[in-house]
């Protein structure tokens, strides 16, 4: 039997992107993700015999993926920000998954010549995940709802 959640993290590692269980249906770190984040086979392995239904949690930042969370709750409609993000500095190639309330995360690999820091609510709605932060990835699930890739 395979483990959807096993296969993503070790695809995910493979990308040069650190990975860290999370708890089951949650955003929730198992261990102290900064520490253990990794790309390393053995370990995700490891952690996922342990806990097959752990979500994935990817550790961003400069060395490896940087997201920019679109969020769509609370009244609050990130989609907004990012049309006029979009209008203003135009559209951007780029992977994104849905996410659990509405919302997007899109994945952008960073310029090796900068570095990146979280901006949590740079605008209404948007967050920028780097340096110090994680994002949760695809095929996680938070009250039986999938993220997904678009």
């Amino acid at each position: 039997m395979t483990n959807n959640k096993l296969e993503a993290a070790l695809a995910y590692a493979a990308q040069g992107w650190r990975v860290h269980p999370l708890k089951p249906n949650t955003k929730v770190p198992f261990t102290k993700w900064k520490d253990t984040a990794t790309t390393d086979e053995q370990a995700i392995r490891n952690w996922w015999m342990q806990t097959p239904n752990a979500n994935i949690g990817i550790a961003t930042g400069s060395d490896s993926v940087v997201v920019l969370d679109v969020d769509i709750k609370g009244g609050i409609n990130g989609g907004d920000s990012l049309a006029e993000l979009f209008e203003q500095h135009c559209a951007i190639n780029t992977l994104m998954a849905t996410t659990p309330s509405g919302g997007l995360h899109l994945y952008m690999l960073p310029h090796p010549d900068h570095t990146y820091s979280n901006a949590v609510g740079f605008a209404e709605g948007l967050d920028f995940r780097a340096d110090n932060g994680y994002i949760v990835a695809p095929p996680s699930q938070i009250g039986g709802v999938s993220y997904e890739w678009v």
